[in-house]
């Protein structure tokens, strides 16, 4: 079967605050009075600003996928971290991760993957604000594992 990949859709969200945060500090100095303190969340508001635009800027310039799920593995690749791989034939089962409050059970957003290695070791997948429902990456997942 073909090689699945799965985007992060969050950085519509950053592009909008990075983009507020650059508007507010450019208004700052025009609304009322301005103060020493004033410059300092100038300051803030505009380093804020320009991280979140680096961060969508780099995603989509590198165009790397968060998740590469494969016949044999899903390659889990995190903005700052190195790419982590989970194959198909070390995991013992997935579950979605669930809350209960105030008697409603709802998703959580995250995918646990329970491995076989003996010890009760897990690894999490993040499964919101992805290009993939989080149900139907859950049956992709589990589809992957019965194969």
């Amino acid at each position: 079967m073909e090689e699945i990949r799965v985007y992060h859709t969050i950085w519509r969200k950053e592009l909008f605050c990075g983009i507020g945060c650059l508007a507010v500090t450019a208004l700052i100095p025009f609304v009322g009075t301005f103060t020493p303190r004033d410059g300092g969340v100038m300051l803030v508001l505009c380093l804020w600003g320009l991280y979140l635009l680096s961060t969508v800027f780099r995603e989509r310039w590198q165009h790397r996928p968060y998740l590469t799920i494969t016949d044999e593995s899903i390659i889990m690749q995190r903005k700052d971290y190195p790419e982590n791989v989970i194959r198909f034939d070390e995991v013992k089962s997935f579950e979605r991760e669930t809350s209960r409050f105030l008697g409603h059970t709802s998703f959580t957003g995250f995918i646990i993957v329970h491995l076989k290695n003996g010890h009760g070791f897990v690894s999490i997948i993040g499964a919101s604000d992805l290009t993939m429902k989080s149900q139907q990456l859950y049956d992709l997942l589990n589809e992957r594992l019965k194969k």
